[in-house]
């Protein structure tokens, strides 16, 4: 999967706003955004476990992330997805 064009577009307007419009390490103006989302696994962990009956831990808690990093230097920085998208939006499309 990988995001849907409309989410790309709202993170370019974000990092924009946000006056990252060129990288904050190397100062390049080449910041590249991911088509494939990053998962971000947090608390216990995120696969089915035998010892509960097959299912995850309760406090198990996976964010898709959008991955920005500057093609020069190489310095990459996370966004969580769901500040992206309304209720209307698909955030992903298939390959």
């Amino acid at each position: 999967m990988k995001f849907a064009p409309p989410i790309q577009e709202e993170v370019r307007a974000h990092l924009v706003r946000l006056g990252l419009e060129k990288c904050p390490i190397c100062e390049a103006g080449i910041l590249g955004i991911a088509e494939k989302p990053v998962l971000l696994q947090s608390g216990a962990g995120g696969w089915p476990m035998p010892s509960l009956g097959g299912k995850k831990h309760p406090d198990s808690m996976t964010d898709f992330m959008v991955r920005v990093e500057c093609e020069m230097c190489g310095y990459n920085m996370l966004f969580n997805v769901e500040r992206f998208r309304d209720g209307d939006t698909p955030m992903f499309e298939e390959l």
